[in-house]
């Protein structure tokens, strides 16, 4: 059996975010893929309820 894929995700990188990092991770999420936001906690969780999906990411917490 292939090991999983682990994926860390920078939540406030790159255009568009944080919005489109946590519509990319979500989506990567319903494969074999683990993926892991890093940033505010506060912030993704926020992101995850609005999108009816608390709690469905680990969340490793880091401040700019």
């Amino acid at each position: 059996m292939p090991a999983p894929v682990r994926v860390a995700l920078d939540l406030l990188g790159g255009d568009g975010a944080p919005d489109v990092v946590i519509d990319g991770a979500l989506l990567a999420h319903q494969g074999d893929v683990e993926v892991l936001l890093v940033g505010p906690v506060t912030a993704a969780a926020d992101l995850l309820s609005a999108r009816g999906r608390p709690g469905a990411l680990r969340v490793i917490a880091a401040t700019a």
